[in-house]
């Protein structure tokens, strides 16, 4: 089996499990990995993942969501997207070794990015309180 015939797999076992949104995020984290498409999923190794990953974190630029965010090639993806990249790479292979087409998860060997320290956005103190005050009113 293929790396692509695998992928290709993993996707179909999503259809009525997940949301088409959902199988959509995996083709796409998982798209880097046609480098390999035809190459036997048993031969994949880290050092292969690694290559490719390491073409991610050195990519530089962004693609935007329309036309308010165009292409940015300033910088590279973000710690939040090369995540989204690493958890797609990890939850495939481990559905391969369920499977039992492989033995091991080759991700096992590569480091997961770390993530920023972003405080959550709080609600301002007065908008909480007038949304109690809304509850409490409608309780009544």
């Amino acid at each position: 089996m293929t790396l692509s015939d695998a992928i290709k797999e993993f996707l179909r076992s999503h259809i009525g499990v997940n949301t088409p949104a959902t199988i959509d995020n995996y083709a796409k984290r998982l798209k880097p990995l046609a480098t390999f498409a035809d190459k036997p999923l048993r031969d994949i190794a880290a050092d292969d993942l690694r290559t490719t990953w390491i073409a991610l974190v050195e990519q530089k630029h962004r693609w935007g969501g329309g036309s308010d965010h165009p292409r940015d090639s300033s910088r590279g993806l973000s710690p939040f997207t090369l995540d989204g990249y690493f958890r797609a790479w990890s939850a495939f292979f481990n559905w391969c070794v369920l499977q039992e087409y492989i033995g091991g998860n080759p991700m096992r060997k590569l480091r997961r990015p770390s993530m920023p320290n972003i405080e959550p956005k709080a609600i301002p103190a007065e908008d909480l309180n007038r949304l109690l005050d809304e509850i409490r009113l409608n309780k009544r």
